[in-house]
């Protein structure tokens, strides 16, 4: 360190010597007093630094201590000088390890007077005092610098600092301030910076603020100020950096904005202003940051030209203002972001158009073909909701494009029925993974639609109350990302987190250690977006629903007590409509790190369910650190019904369930066919009569009855052909249109792709069960209470009792089709109706089996198979891969 330094302002000196005098230097230096000026002024700025800086004023010393009894801190040496060691001495304040922000503690004394140091710069950040702003700071007659950004100070803004003459900056950022600005802060005439932002300020602006001619920064987002604008501020002429997001504003744009030609960055996030916005501001030379939404009354809203003059732009962002008219041709110069979401704009993007870093095109009515360079650029681009030409080449695998539902409906009107193709293939095999046969898959559809969607948003794959949330931790994240699951859901993210410089990069997913109270493990992620964030189900059966969302704020935690401050303000969209407009999760849980659940009912239509949570601009965007904004949500319940709590609604109690998804398939394809056919033939023969009995057997079973038409059961089995007959019953035929082949190792039939990841014993057993279920003689076939019983280990399974002729050693199925076929034959002959009442009377108990078979519960067949129905399923010949959703679902709109 060197032993001596210059001040300043003797810096300042010398370099105004120098440069005014430049001219007339040799003419100066054959002067001999101008070699004794330059020596006494060099000699003045080169002294020890022990005497560098003199020691603080007394009367300072103690109003020192005045403001920390008044903010609410402790100094812990009041002998030392902050004149000296350039802090308070104060405790140290240790934030959380994953807190992006430092705390500041900087005392500058920059001015000197006799034998006295002055302060001039007091910055306090980060420290989260609790007292109030101190009005004693009236007395350091020398001030210039005040900011106590993040902190949790309360009070109102002291009228005394007017009379500070020499303050130029004032920052309070992030407190929870209240009152009205005072009109006497008009008198800070010196004043250059001034933020309010994010505190509880309200009233009107003062006209007196008119007076701060100097002020180049003026910062009043995120608070409760109303009326206008004062006409008195188009007298401050230096203006470059105004910004009035989240207020309560009314009132038409005010036309002084286009007065300010320095300014450079304008920011109008749902400032309750109204329409229509200055033509002028548009044509402001120096502007190169310009952002503005969420505002109403705009009418005829032409997309703005901006000036010519312009070289490049930072930041257009023009969302949600009702904006008509064509995409712009100068897009080029815009370096960062460019969002024109939810608007009303038209017409074909040029082929020559290249994206911003992030563009963001969402809800409008753009059409034609997606330029090459869009698709291709690398860049972070949302066009979903759209109009666009379907791809001919199919949907790029980039997820850092979004089309969801961005193509046209008249360009693309199979669009809804592709999805429902999709969905009934995905149904097929599920159910019958082996089958090939077109009119089985119309005829399964109806029994294997998925009734429900459990999802950990930001998180693994957790069990909670034997329900399985599926975890999308591992989709990745970015500005505009797209991601399916594979089984009948996926999301859509779009948004930068702007003015981070990128330390909120990985803000998308967000985590706690400090799990919130109840289902710890379910809210201790959350999914996060900066602008929107969209969950969707598809395949799911058309009904009523129960959409039940799960929230806890994580991120501004009370711990922290200036997180406090934080306030996360979003919308909640559900098959497009609104249900609840600036949800604020704090207060709706009452604190933080609680969970809160907001359930919604809701109407599935076209087996697609869309849930949509919108930031329009509302909360702070500094809290812990300039970047952090946005909706989150932890965790997704989608139930069939309109009950309020489907949160212990069982889609698979474990993860070895899991790992059974095809032999699932094949018992409950058995099971189900077997249930259909014979209950069709049970009400055929029974329908008068019987429904009494019917009504008894089956209580306490918890089913429900269900019926299929004879067209549907011809068709799916081809007019009940016998080469599709499998089995012959007491209660008529029963068919398959799939066989089991290979007899000996039941594992063979379990799908390859499962490697040995499941449960060998209980596959076996689920196989064993289907078999007998499917046995030639029906007093040899469980009833439905036996067959759960069997299925939870409770009870041993019964060997297949059948005549090995039957199947021969190679386990064909072409003897066992002879056999029933000359079964049919006889009984074509004589009484179908004896031979059915006789095969009754003989049965005994089977009466049951038949009245079990008949009456089935479509709940209970899902809960059996909705495993199987959330994993992967096995390759097939003519199969639709898993994959091909997320193709299907960009053309779906």
């Amino acid at each position: 360190m060197p032993i001596y330094k210059l001040k300043f302002y003797q810096l300042q000196i010398i370099f105004y010597f120098v440069k005014k005098k430049n001219r007339n230097m040799l003419m100066f230096m054959k002067q001999q007093w101008f070699l004794l000026l330059c020596f006494m002024i060099i000699l003045s700025c080169f002294r020890p630094l022990k005497c560098a800086q003199l020691p603080l004023h007394p009367d300072e010393a103690i109003v020192l201590k005045q403001m920390a009894a008044t903010m609410g801190f402790t100094l812990l040496n009041s002998t030392k000088d902050p004149c000296q060691s350039h802090m308070l001495p104060i405790a140290t304040y240790h934030l959380e390890a994953s807190n992006p922000t430092t705390p500041t503690n900087i005392i500058l004394c920059n001015y000197t007077s006799g034998n006295y140091s002055h302060i001039t710069n007091i910055s306090l950040k980060v420290q989260s005092f609790q007292g109030r702003l101190p009005p004693q700071l009236v007395d350091l007659k020398f001030l210039r610098f005040i900011d106590f950004t993040c902190n949790y100070l309360n009070g109102t803004l002291p009228k005394e600092w007017a009379a500070l003459r020499h303050l130029d900056t004032i920052s309070v950022t992030a407190n929870r301030l209240t009152g009205e600005i005072p009109p006497d802060w008009g008198n800070i005439t010196n004043l250059i910076y001034l933020s309010l932002e994010a505190n509880h300020l309200s009233g009107s602006i003062p006209e007196k603020l008119g007076k701060l001619v100097n002020l180049n920064v003026l910062s009043l987002s995120c608070n409760q100020f109303v009326g206008s604008l004062p006409e008195t501020l188009a007298n401050i002429k230096n203006m470059n950096n105004f910004r009035i997001s989240d207020n309560n504003f009314s009132g038409p744009v005010p036309e002084l904005i286009g007065k300010w030609t320095h300014l450079t960055r304008l920011e109008m996030y749902s400032s309750g202003f109204e329409g229509p916005i200055p033509d002028a501001i548009f044509h402001l030379e120096n502007l190169t940051d310009l952002r503005i939404s969420d505002m109403t009354g705009l009418q005829n809203f032409s997309f703005p030209n901006l000036s010519k003059k312009i070289n490049h732009l930072y930041a257009k962002v023009l969302r949600n203002l009702n904006m008509s008219g064509r995409f712009p041709t100068d897009i080029g110069h815009i370096d960062n972001t460019l969002d024109l979401t939810f608007n009303n704009l038209e017409g074909e993007i040029s082929v020559d158009a290249v994206p911003a870093r992030y563009t963001f095109l969402g809800g409008n009515r753009f059409n034609g073909n997606i330029p090459d360079s869009f698709l291709s650029s690398g860049q972070f681009v949302d066009l979903s909701y759209n109009n666009f030409t379907p791809l001919t080449s199919g949907c790029p695998n980039n997820r850092q494009i979004n089309m969801y539902q961005s193509f046209s409906q008249k360009n693309n009107t199979n669009s809804i029925a592709a999805i429902k193709a999709f969905c009934n293939r995905l149904k097929l095999h599920a159910l019958l993974f082996l089958a090939n046969d077109d009119a089985i898959s119309d005829f399964i559809m109806h029994v294997a639609d998925y009734r429900s969607l459990h999802i950990n948003c930001g998180g693994p794959d957790i069990t909670i109350n034997n329900t399985l949330y599926e975890g999308d931790r591992n989709a990745g994240f970015g500005a505009a990302w797209n991601y399916n699951y594979g089984t009948n859901w996926g999301f859509i993210s779009t948004g930068d987190f702007m003015d981070d410089n990128e330390m909120n990069s990985n803000g998308y997913i967000i985590s706690t250690n400090s799990t919130p109270l109840n289902f710890s493990g379910l809210y201790s992620t959350a999914r996060a977006s900066p602008l929107y964030l969209i969950y969707y189900g598809y395949c799911l059966v058309n009904g009523n629903y129960t959409v039940n969302l799960h929230f806890a704020e994580i991120l501004f935690r009370d711990a922290e007590p200036y997180n406090r401050v934080g306030r996360r303000i979003f919308s909640i969209y559900i098959q497009g409509i609104l249900v609840q407009k600036d949800f604020n999760i704090k207060e709706a849980a009452n604190g933080t790190g609680k969970a809160i659940i907001r359930s919604f009912n809701t109407t599935v239509t076209d087996n697609t369910l869309e849930i949509r949570l919108y930031w329009a601009g509302k909360g702070t965007t500094c809290i812990p650190s300039r970047g952090y904004y946005g909706a989150i949500i932890s965790a997704i319940s989608v139930c069939y019904g309109l009950e309020s709590n489907c949160v212990g609604e069982i889609y698979g109690e474990s993860k070895k369930t899991r790992n059974l998804p095809v032999v699932i398939g094949v018992a409950t394809s058995v099971l189900s066919l077997i249930f259909i056919t014979m209950g069709f033939f049970y009400w055929r023969c029974y329908t008068s009569g019987h429904k009494n009995t019917t009504e008894r057997d089956l209580e306490g079973l918890d089913l429900q009855t269900c019926t299929f038409t004879f067209r549907q059961l011809r068709s799916a089995t081809k007019n009940f052909d016998s080469e599709n007959k499998i089995g012959e019953g007491g209660f008529g035929s029963v068919y398959k249109a799939f066989d089991l082949q290979q007899k000996g190792n039941l594992m063979e039939l379990v799908d390859p792709k499962l490697e040995n990841e499941f449960n060998k014993e209980e596959a076996e057993r689920m196989i064993k069960v289907a078999l007998l279920c499917s046995n030639a003689s029906p007093s040899l076939r469980p009833t439905m209470s036996e067959v759960v019983s069997m299925l939870d280990a409770e009870t041993d399974i019964q060997e297949v009792i059948s005549d090995p002729s039957i199947y021969g050693s190679d386990f064909q199925l072409q003897p066992l089709k002879n056999h029933y076929q000359r079964i049919q034959d006889q009984s074509s002959r004589g009484s179908s109706a004896q031979n059915f009442s006789s095969d009754k009377i003989s049965l005994g108990s089977s009466t049951t089996s038949a009245h079990d078979l008949f009456s089935i519960n479509p709940e209970s067949i899902r809960k059996i198979t909705s495993a199987h129905d959330l994993y992967p399923l096995p390759s097939q010949t003519n199969s639709l891969n898993v994959s091909d959703t997320s193709s299907i679902l960009h053309h779906s709109s």
